[in-house]
């Protein structure tokens, strides 16, 4: 991967990567709370499938046209720039429109449980807080 990751498949591997190796009990939570099921995320024009295969994260590349099956994500660079800047918290993104999330209350519940995890654990871990710094330097629409 190069220094800047530049597809979400990279900015969701390495900031589980990092998760890993830095808080490995909280990659366990999130393993924990994915159990056997995929769910699909979309960024923008970018979407992917997570899911894990024992304690490896699979991430595979999604086609943006293609409807997202629930469990499922949308959000746009402007709302994840918000969050990681403190503006706006998970909750308050799914209830003001900029976070969808699809899928039975308890999918639901579990992905923004993930999403807490991941934002928290970015304010600690040194790669996670270079991987945020990287992506708010792009800006809110990537460029």
């Amino acid at each position: 991967m190069s220094s800047e990751p530049l597809h979400l498949k990279d900015w969701i591997g390495a900031l589980y990567a990092a998760l890993d190796q830095f808080e490995p009990h909280n990659a366990r939570a999130i393993r924990g709370i994915a159990g056997k099921l995929r769910a699909r995320i979309a960024l923008d024009k970018e979407a992917v499938s997570v899911g894990f295969r024992g304690p490896v994260l699979d991430i595979r590349i999604l086609k943006r046209s293609a409807p997202l099956a629930a469990p499922s994500g949308m959000t746009s660079r402007a709302c994840v720039t918000s969050i990681l800047f403190g503006y706006l918290g998970v909750s308050e993104a799914v209830a003001q429109g900029q976070l969808e999330l699809r899928g039975s209350a308890t999918e639901v519940i579990n992905i923004a449980a993930i999403i807490e995890i991941l934002v928290d654990a970015s304010t600690r871990i040194p790669p996670m807080q270079k991987l945020a710094d990287q992506y708010l330097a792009l800006g809110p629409t990537g460029d």
